[in-house]
């Protein structure tokens, strides 16, 4: 296996380093108070062109299919990808952005096209396929724009907020829930998403994780409850996109992960959960916790360092750089699971056989299991090798691994040895002592590479 240098810078962050992290679904329900400081004054404007209700008439014509074939033959049979199930906890039939942003905010009017059109786009079509309640109701749709979707404010920003998707004090919902009862921000419906894009001279801690760090985060969302003049308590989701990079092409890119999730999983809290991995299926443990959470987004986050997780949404004579999303329908099928799919791709993985996700092991204890090549069309043999996180931070290997093979190509069986060396630490903020490692398939120094996240645990 050729290790790519920007593997293991990247996935030294796991699991806040991406652009755009998750909600923290499968936290506590929040509840926090209606009072706070001083109230902040703003300008809000009517957004775009409507029709009854603030929804945009249709949009672009009908959308080529985006989410790649395949070829006769292919791929291998093998073990599926994770699923993205609905948990009951609700989706955001039209979802409608409130851009909020604040006093000398150069891309104020770029931000404010994106989050009026981003999701009348052929990308957005494509995301947000097949996110639909069971038996097919209430399907995530095209974002309608709010009669009030735009929100300049003109006070500064405070220097930091606090946050918590735990139940946890927050400044940052205090804030909200004060703009929101002084009428600066426009009354919530059920398809609200308040998205507030900070300067770079606010610092945010979610929970103790401060935005744009080393280890910290890009973005997330969360849902707290509001009470607007006149109204009664309406539960609010929000985005909450710090300034981690002058360019618009990262701000976008984040905030559209953080709009995507937040349609498919707007409340935050154990009780509702609406589209995340199963929490109950230790196959697919390693995927949730090793890319940032599972939610849509999370799983499309490329810690590579190629950026295979970004792609371009279009209307008229606007584009904006946005993300991947994960597709159920691609990950059961076998092609690449990240939509859109570039043009001629083909997706090439190592698959482990089912019940291999989470291994349970002494130390000193060695295991074997076997792992399928698979590729979406003909393609040459590819490399493969595996490695664990200890080594990917310069340390002794954990969990020590060596495969039959040193290539693959499709329908390959391949004989993975794991050897737990030493006693694996507890997972952050856990007392889930437990070690990841990764099957790791790549095309060549440049070419793309794809992982296959797993656990090696001693309980």
């Amino acid at each position: 296996m050729q290790k790519h240098a920007a593997l293991f810078v990247a996935l030294a962050v796991v699991p806040f380093a991406a652009s755009g992290c998750g909600g923290s679904t499968n936290q506590a329900n929040q509840q926090e108070s209606n009072d706070g400081g001083p109230e902040e004054g703003g300008a809000v404007h009517d957004g775009g062109q409507t029709k009854d209700g603030g929804t945009k008439e249709a949009g672009p014509p009908a959308c080529a299919p985006m989410n790649g074939t395949l070829s006769p033959g292919y791929p291998a049979m093998h073990s599926p990808m994770p699923q993205v199930t609905y948990q009951g906890g609700g989706v955001l039939q039209n979802p409608e952005v409130v851009t909020i942003t604040f006093p000398g905010d150069a891309l104020a009017q770029q931000l404010e096209a994106f989050g009026d059109d981003v999701m009348q786009t052929c990308w957005w079509d494509t995301v947000r396929a097949g996110y639909c309640e069971s038996g097919g109701m209430n399907c995530v749709g095209r974002g309608g724009t709010a009669k009030k979707s735009h929100v300049e404010l003109t006070t500064a920003a405070a220097a930091s907020y606090t946050d918590s998707s735990m139940g946890g004090a927050s400044t940052l919902q205090q804030f909200i829930q004060q703009q929101v009862s002084s009428g600066t921000f426009p009354a919530p419906d059920a398809n609200t998403i308040y998205t507030l894009y900070f300067p770079a001279s606010t610092s945010i801690t979610l929970d103790g994780i401060q935005s744009c760090q080393n280890g910290g985060f890009g973005g997330y969302h969360d849902s707290t409850t509001v009470t607007p003049p006149g109204g009664s308590n309406t539960v609010v989701t929000y985005a909450v996109i710090p300034r981690c990079s002058t360019a618009i092409a990262d701000t976008t890119f984040a905030a559209s992960h953080e709009l995507t999730e937040a349609s498919t999983d707007p409340h935050v809290g154990q009780n509702n959960i609406g589209y995340y991995t199963p929490l109950m299926n230790t196959d697919d443990l390693a995927w949730r916790l090793l890319l940032g959470g599972g939610e849509v987004g999370d799983l499309c986050v490329d810690f590579t360092g190629s950026n295979l997780d970004h792609t371009t949404a279009t209307l008229g004579s606007n584009s904006w750089t946005v993300q991947r999303i994960w597709s159920n329908a691609n990950a059961a099928s076998g092609l690449d699971p990240c939509v859109p799919v570039p043009a001629g791709d083909v997706y090439f993985n190592l698959a482990p056989a089912a019940g291999n996700g989470l291994l349970q092991m002494t130390v000193g204890q060695t295991k074997t299991f076997t792992a399928t090549a698979f590729s979406s069309g003909p393609l040459n043999p590819w490399m493969i090798g595996a490695i664990d996180y200890a080594q990917l931070m310069n340390q002794t290997a954990i969990v020590q691994t060596s495969l039959s093979a040193s290539s693959a190509k499709n329908g390959d069986a391949i004989t993975v040895t794991v050897t737990l060396a030493s006693q694996p630490p507890n997972l952050p903020g856990t007392n889930f002592p437990a070690e990841p490692y990764f099957l790791v398939s790549e095309t060549g120094k440049n070419g793309p590479l794809h992982i296959w996240p797993l656990l090696v645990t001693t309980q």
